[in-house]
């Protein structure tokens, strides 16, 4: 295999200790960088001040010197050890701007050493910002508008001249350290004292930013016979303006057209050409996600960490490449270029990536565990679908449902508009519903009041909530509060006992309607009530009353004269265990009390026809036993209807 008769030793610059953007790739390229040389019958020297590394393993290189990666120490092993050569690409930016100091102090023109590989005015070309931009502007490859700034205050011109946000762009310094995006003068001032400090030749490139853009790279090859290869492409999953170091990377491309991978690929061939690139090198673009626009990010004339990526996703071995491209030796004449040329010009790698993302899929593991189940059936969304409506069928309460529904009553509820509901689950009493006392227009006091012969004073402070209901508790308790009397008007009275009373009348007050409560309550002398009173006129409607002995519905009466006294009493209820719905239908010919829909009195005589509000209450007229205390009142929730027009 041909390769330099006319050199002998051979010195491999490292990339120095693994730091924030500069990875253990650059050990894993310069060691194969080491293995390849030797391969081919060089002495290798390596300088690398990095012990924890392979590298630096006695086996890898001949002599390995582990000392700083600073001018002074490497001119005095080239000094010493006299090497015919050096091979500065394969150490990452390290490696790279110590071969250029090297050059510009002129140590490698003292002691006769040669850079293999790209020589030192293409290096200079791909790194200097202006040079760069020369050259793109030669060949007629779009870049991205900007300008060389030397100091602050000429960077503030640039950037004023090309317009905020900018991007710094430092030159010869690693993973784009010190650079950045900035959106306004103030930042520029900050950053740009930053990178011309961190750049070696206090050299900063102000562009114009193009945040947004997709960003490719392609990893690409080229031997000193001008023979160049595009190894793998590479998108990063964020956009530019997030450096690569901290993008994902996705190889090959996913989201390219065909044009679009083509248009950018000779572009890529085309730059290596142009700088005479001789070994490995990656190109960065960015390209307009809307249309084909792209520019020429930047070039790094050396392996670097995406040239580790594209290595592992291509399974070319890059760096081993370069070095064997750096004795001079023709891609051609590598079998393993030729190997890789068969297949990459062929359909089969694009098939091959687009069937193994498959095949890694979820979504192909969940069809293949389908297809090799036997009971396949029963893994489907309508085989469980079936299986829950079955068991829904087979539910008492489903087949009561089912038998209700076809029930003439649930017609007549379809002549029913709900238009107040309370479910009561807010833990506190909904002011805009219900108030906390009787109710007589505004022509009364707004405040908590008795009645009658009324023994308790209703007060706000006996509504507790429970889970989902809202309770009245009635208790022994010396209050002194307000009485209305009919003769007098309002006075002062001393109550034995404290209670509480809900009433819709602001906000629920019709003439005929649908009234329904879930209550459940202690059946004792004192009086549970659910109730309407009317405004004007005064007529009292008990939906349902409990007493000592029972449950009383169907009372219609007047505070002046007796209307209907007649009562259906029921004793049977379960007050004390459970919840009852009480319900009255009331229009204008006919009212009808029921239990949880059960029908226990109807009324064609006598119907109001003022409108009414709904009372909840609890009380008594006479003394209750202090074993029945405290009592409570629970109200599940309550709904009122009108008829619908």
């Amino acid at each position: 295999m041909p390769k330099r008769r006319d050199i002998n030793k051979v010195m491999v610059i490292g990339s120095g200790p693994i730091v924030i953007g500069q990875a253990a790739e650059f050990d894993y390229a310069g060691t194969q960088a080491c293995l390849a040389l030797k391969e081919e019958g060089y002495e290798v020297i390596l300088v690398n001040s990095n012990p924890a590394t392979i590298m630096t393993d006695t086996h890898i290189a001949d002599k390995v010197y582990m000392e700083p990666l600073t001018l002074e120490y490497v001119a005095k092993i080239i000094r010493f050890e006299r090497p015919d050569a050096i091979v500065p690409g394969l150490g990452g930016q390290t490696g790279l701007n110590l071969a250029v100091q090297l050059a510009k102090k002129g140590i490698l023109k003292e002691c006769q050493v040669e850079i293999l590989g790209t020589s030192f005015e293409s290096i200079e070309r791909a790194e200097d910002r202006e040079l760069f931009k020369e050259l793109c502007e030669s060949l007629g490859e779009p870049v991205i508008e900007s300008k060389i700034a030397m100091s602050v205050e000429e960077a503030v011109e640039v950037a004023a001249q090309i317009g905020y946000p900018v991007v710094l762009r430092p030159a010869y310094t690693l993973g784009g350290t010190g650079g950045g995006f900035v959106d306004n003068e103030e930042q520029l001032r900050e950053m740009m004292r930053h990178a011309l400090f961190l750049s070696p030749v206090h050299q900063v490139l102000v562009e114009k930013s193009i945040k947004g853009y997709k960003e490719i790279e392609f990893e690409v090859m080229r031997d000193h016979n001008d023979t160049a290869i595009s190894i793998c492409c590479m998108e990063n999953i964020d956009p530019v303006g997030v450096h690569t170091g901290d993008s994902i990377v996705v190889a090959p491309c996913q989201t390219l057209t065909n044009k679009e991978f083509q248009m950018l690929r000779d572009s890529a061939l085309k730059i290596i050409r142009e700088l005479k690139i001789e070994g490995g090198c990656n190109v960065q673009f960015a390209l307009d996600p809307l249309s084909f626009k792209y520019y020429l990010i930047e070039v790094n004339p050396r392996v670097s960490r995406s040239s580790a990526l594209a290595s592992k996703a291509s399974g070319y071995p890059i760096a081993r490449v370069s070095a064997k491209i750096a004795a001079l030796i023709k891609l051609e004449k590598l079998r393993r270029f030729k190997e890789y040329r068969e297949v990459k010009d062929t359909d089969l790698p694009q098939k091959f990536t687009h069937l193994e993302t498959y095949i890694r899929s979820e979504e192909f593991k969940r069809n293949r565990a389908y297809l090799l189940n036997k009971n396949r059936y029963q893994t489907t969304e309508d085989y469980q679908l079936l299986c829950e409506f079955d068991a829904l069928k087979k539910r008492p309460e489903i087949a009561k449902y089912i038998l209700l529904a076809q029930d003439p009553y649930f017609n007549s509820m379809r002549r029913w508009q709900l238009v107040f509901e309370d479910d009561f689950n807010q833990g506190r009493l909904d002011e805009t519903k219900w108030i906390t006392r009787y109710y007589a227009g505004e022509r009364f006091l707004n405040d908590t009041y008795g009645v009658g012969e009324d023994m308790q004073l209703y007060s706000p402070d006996n509504i507790t909530f429970g889970e989902s209901a809202v309770c009245l508790n009635f208790r022994k308790e010396s209050i002194i509060g307000k009485y209305w009397d009919r003769q007098v008007g309002i006075r002062e009275k001393k109550y034995d006992y404290s209670s509480a009373m809900i009433s819709s009348a602001t906000a629920l007050r019709q003439r005929y309607g649908r009234f329904e409560a879930k209550i459940k309550l202690n059946r004792c002398a004192l009086t549970s009530c659910f109730w309407m009173l009317g405004d004007t006129e005064v007529p009292h409607v008990e939906i349902m009353k409990c007493e000592a002995d029972g449950v009383h519905m169907g009372r219609v009466y007047s505070y002046r004269t007796a209307v209907n006294k007649d009562i259906q009493l029921i004793k049977e209820l379960e007050l004390d265990n459970a919840y009852y719905i009480f319900t009255l239908e009331w229009t204008e010919n006919k009212m009808v009390w029921m239990v949880n829909d059960l029908v226990v009195k109807e009324e064609t005589e006598h119907i109001p026809d003022v409108p009414m509000y709904v009372v909840f209450s609890l009380g008594t007229n006479k003394e209750p036993l202090e074993k029945q205390l405290p009592a409570r009142m629970e109200i599940d929730w309550f709904r009122g209807y009108r008829l619908k027009s």
